[in-house]
């Protein structure tokens, strides 16, 4: 599962493709994707001025997950956990984590491991690199003092928790896990008070795993969120599609090349064939939920041109997601090229029209050239049945 941040729209990609690397080489694993957190605020609509909204996805007072205990909301959604728990009766649950939802995780989880203290609670996702040791360490997530996880896994973690799964637990097993930290021994605690950090756990660290192949990764299931009331509003009867992970850039107000540091595209041929397995159900629309489409304008253009000569073009299919505005957008024809494959929206970030702060940002620097990028989709979009929009990202007050 994964507790959602409230305020944005779109999330589940990594549950979802873990959900289905399993189904496809691990088939005798029993495996599902819930999201009892949005069953609750569906059941409960949320006020997102509230104090508990602000606590729950918090950023301003990272670290300090246990504020959450002080709202009821948090153990009404306990128990909407534990209706799923209770009826499968499971071994494990995990917990997908990224910046903006660690502390909720946090405290859900450790509300669940004191009502279902047989449960296994497993913590993995780009949050993890917040952590003890990980790529973008902070000193508020130290997780030392997080005594009631079970494990946690660092990286992709497609392999590590298959491997978590089928051990059996024991210290000569888990010592063989690359990716794995656990814990040393099941001492049990008595002082039960996180605040002030008077409890530790000591724990161990295996030895990082490579990053997996994305070669061998199947398209992710969505299945088990098909009826979920955020999923359908955040994406309609448009789906979800990753072409790849990561960002070559290396923007300095940007975690994504912290905690995802090897940018890596699919194979082309694999995302075509999920393109067309989606089309083959009559689902036209796509939201490429990449950190940057247009990592490599390279293989971009081959994805457009294979789009084309599939017979995909002229609106058949409709995506976007986020470009960076870079040099080779100058190029109407690039743009008609887009256009033409399908490309309807794009998630732009100008940020600034400083040049001095782009430059420190590491962003593109050329106003002029902005400026062409833009002139160009004007004349795209002139007596266009599918014109180009721009959804256009500022910062300020860099």
């Amino acid at each position: 599962m994964q507790a959602p941040n409230i305020n944005e729209s779109g999330y589940y990609s990594g549950i979802v493709s873990l959900k289905s690397y399993i189904q496809k080489f691990h088939p005798d694993i029993a495996c599902k994707v819930i999201d009892p957190v949005i069953d609750y605020f569906y059941d409960n609509p949320p006020d997102k001025t509230s104090r508990f909204i602000n606590d729950f996805n918090t950023y301003n007072k990272q670290g300090e997950f246990w504020i959450l205990f002080d709202h009821p909301e948090m153990y009404e959604i306990r128990e909407y956990i534990s209706n799923y728990i209770n009826i499968a009766k499971p071994r494990f649950i995990g917990f997908s984590i990224i910046d903006g939802n660690i502390d909720a995780s946090l405290a859900l989880s450790k509300l669940i491991k004191e009502k279902h203290p047989e449960l296994k609670v497993v913590m993995g996702g780009n949050g993890v690199q917040m952590m003890n040791n990980g790529l973008a360490p902070a000193d508020s997530y130290n997780f030392d003092f997080y005594y009631w996880l079970d494990y946690i896994v660092r990286g992709d973690g497609e392999q590590t928790i298959v491997e978590l799964i089928n051990s059996d637990e024991s210290p000569e097993s888990l010592m063989k896990i690359q990716g794995l930290i656990w814990k040393e021994s099941e001492e049990t605690i008595k002082d039960d008070t996180i605040v002030g950090h008077t409890e530790k756990v000591r724990w161990i660290e295996n030895y990082k795993r490579t990053e997996i192949s994305m070669d061998i990764l199947p398209y992710p299931d969505y299945s088990d969120l098909k009826d979920n009331f955020y999923y359908k509003k955040s994406y309609g009867d448009s789906i979800p599609l990753i072409l790849s992970r990561g960002c070559p850039y290396r923007c300095t107000f940007c975690s994504v090349p912290a905690f995802v540091p090897l940018f890596r595209y699919r194979p082309l041929e694999n995302v075509i064939e999920e393109i067309e397995h989606w089309v083959n159900q009559n689902k036209r629309g796509f939201f490429c939920h990449d950190s940057i489409v247009n990592g490599d304008p390279k293989w971009l253009e081959d994805f457009c041109k294979t789009i084309i000569d599939k017979g995909w073009g002229d609106g058949y299919i409709r995506w976007g997601g986020n470009f960076r505005l870079q040099k080779p957008m100058r190029d109407i024809e690039i743009l008609k090229l887009y256009n033409k494959a399908g490309v309807e929206w794009m998630i732009s970030g100008l940020e600034s029209a400083s040049e001095p702060v782009l430059k420190h940002m590491k962003k593109y620097g050329s106003m002029r050239g902005t400026r062409e990028i833009f002139e160009n989709i004007r004349e795209i979009n002139k007596n266009n049945k599918r014109p180009i929009k721009i959804m256009l990202q500022l910062i300020i007050g860099y």
